[in-house]
């Protein structure tokens, strides 16, 4: 038999850091069984912005777009398809359930013009920058 030093201080840690875990990997089980992220790239040229999001199975019945009070959200449910009863799954690495993307818009959008397609699994939305924002070049000329 071994005898150690009880050290109040070890234990307290050893503690936390088991909650810790314990806590990281239930929440990552909830995740995985309720909500999931989309992959998104948001990407800038002079006229406008563009969101893409992977939505790949979704259809465009599926999806919701809504800016309110200077909030774009999108929203979505993939539902998990009904395979009845007999039907053993022996692995799922595919996401079901909802998700929400929220993106604080800023000043300087032409929010009428908005447009939003969808391809492929893509879903693509275009926000055209008003023409107060949008980078103006000034030419220097020779007096």
């Amino acid at each position: 038999m071994k005898l150690t030093t009880w050290n109040p201080t070890a234990m307290a840690f050893r503690t936390d850091a088991d909650r810790l875990f314990e806590n990281f990997w239930n929440t990552r089980a909830e995740a995985r069984n309720s909500t999931w992220v989309p992959a998104t790239d948001l990407l800038e040229d002079a006229e406008s912005y563009h969101i893409l999001i992977d939505l790949p199975g979704f259809s465009e019945k599926d999806l919701e777009i809504e800016i309110k009070d200077g909030e774009l959200t999108i929203s979505g449910e993939k539902r998990r398809p009904d395979l009845g009863e007999e039907v053993t799954c022996h692995q799922q690495e595919r996401r079901y359930g909802t998700f929400r993307k929220a993106f604080r818009m800023g000043d300087g959008l032409d929010l009428e013009k908005i447009r939003a397609s969808f391809r492929n699994g893509v879903l693509e939305l275009t926000l055209p920058k008003s023409a107060a924002v949008k980078p103006k070049t000034i030419t220097i000329t020779r007096d």
